[in-house]
């Protein structure tokens, strides 16, 4: 027997939009995230 699930998130990555936002990195982590220290710097959600 096989089970497949699917975790469906908001749609993005629209035809004629932006992907990224202009702007210094993790500037917009919402309020207690942190900002991983690496060259990608991305949000961390605690």
């Amino acid at each position: 027997m096989t089970f497949v699930t699917c975790n469906y998130q908001q749609a993005g990555n629209y035809k004629n939009e932006l992907i990224y936002e202009k702007g210094e990195p993790c500037s917009k982590c919402p309020t207690g995230d942190t900002c991983k220290d690496t060259t990608e710097k991305l949000c961390l959600k605690h």
